[in-house]
């Protein structure tokens, strides 16, 4: 049996993150969980985008009704292939200046879904919180990296494979507890 605290993700270079996860669903299927704002805000968090380029993104990143909301772009939308948007430089409080990739290849009876998260080379996470960005600016952060995953690999799974609300327990919070420290093992070797 696979150890689910292994890293799966992948530094493409300096300022990206990325993973690439097999589902044992069509790419049509997982379309949607990336895309409805009613399956986002079941698994990922608070989040519309209208369906095309040049449509508008926002999230609430936090998870927490009320909060400020970050906003972006959608910058490709090739429907049950590839969803891409962008966040500006929306204020370190919000979201990273940022490019968030979705890829879906079709895999035989399922889909293979490649993430990438590019930050700005500038980007400093949260800048009171800049020590956590071990790569230094415009790197990922090694909780960002265990959170990813987490939401992919863990959250989307189990949404996609029917389960119902609350997706996250709080083994969860100790896989993410167990991951963060291999991802900044990795940051620092890959990325320092």
């Amino acid at each position: 049996m696979t150890d689910r605290a292994e890293p799966i993700g992948t530094f493409p270079d300096r300022n990206s993150f990325r993973l690439t996860i097999h589902y044992p669903h069509p790419p049509s299927l997982v379309w949607r969980a990336i895309t409805e704002p009613a399956a986002l805000g079941t698994w990922f968090m608070p989040m519309e985008i209208e369906p095309h380029v040049g449509g508008a993104v926002s999230l609430e990143h936090t998870g927490r009704p009320g909060s400020e909301r970050a906003h972006g772009v959608v910058t490709v939308f090739d429907i049950d292939a590839v969803l891409e948007y962008r966040f500006p430089d929306a204020g370190r409080e919000q979201w990273p200046e940022s490019v968030m990739r979705f890829e879906l290849v079709p895999d035989g009876a399922g889909c293979t879904l490649v993430f990438t998260q590019t930050l700005a080379p500038h980007v400093l996470v949260r800048e009171a919180w800049a020590h956590l960005q071990v790569g230094g600016p415009g790197t990922p952060a090694p909780g960002t990296c265990a959170g990813w995953e987490g939401f992919f690999r863990e959250g989307l799974e189990r949404y996609l494979g029917g389960r119902r609300p609350p997706i996250y327990d709080e083994q969860d919070d100790e896989l993410m507890a167990a991951r963060t420290p291999r991802y900044e093992k990795l940051v620092r070797a890959q990325l320092s």
